[in-house]
């Protein structure tokens, strides 16, 4: 990808499927998962952001 200036290529990322098996307290007993789509649609893009500006992917 790139934002059509020279140079300015780079690898998109594309966060497909995150979920999360199971959550727990910091002593280890299972805790009632309570995040909703737009939590976990969040939090991907997060994701996505912190690797593409830390180039985290390969070109």
């Amino acid at each position: 990808d790139s934002y059509g200036v020279p140079g300015s290529e780079f690898t998109a990322v594309d966060i497909t499927q995150l979920t999360v098996n199971e959550i727990t307290d910091v002593n280890g007993k299972s805790y009632n998962d309570f995040t909703e789509f737009e939590d976990i649609r969040n939090i991907n893009g997060l994701l996505k952001g912190f690797i593409e500006r830390n180039k985290l992917v390969e070109a």
